[in-house]
């Protein structure tokens, strides 16, 4: 009788422990949308002394992207102008704001700033 008291305890154990490994994941559950309550916002910022800009995109104060190059451009390219770069951060902005991916295309990013 106490081999099957023993079972029943190991079973019990398990399941407590099963429990607990679901709760956790779900109370540390990570996700790439944002919460709607974060606040997001776009700076620019100088690189190379003045001379280029790249953008920041900050959620609650705290920095979640920092880009000193034109996104999906090939080779290294940099913004010429702080209106151009806060255009792009922007893009990317809106499309974190929507629960998307924030990566830009090509294509998108040809359509923000023309034939860069």
């Amino acid at each position: 009788m106490s081999i099957k008291t023993n079972s029943n305890a190991k079973i019990v154990h398990f399941g407590i422990v099963l429990l607990f490994m679901l709760a956790w994941s779900c109370a540390t559950n990570t996700s790439n949308k944002t919460d709607s309550t974060a606040l997001l916002e776009t700076k620019v910022f100088e690189i190379q002394n003045g001379k280029y800009y790249g953008y920041e995109i900050l959620i609650n104060g705290e920095v979640y992207i920092h880009q000193e190059q034109i996104p999906a451009i090939e080779g290294i390219k940099y913004f010429q102008t702080a209106e151009l770069a806060m255009k792009v951060g922007n893009a990317v902005k809106d499309k974190l704001e929507s629960n998307k991916h924030p990566g830009l295309t090509k294509e998108e990013v040809t359509f923000l700033l023309g034939n860069y």
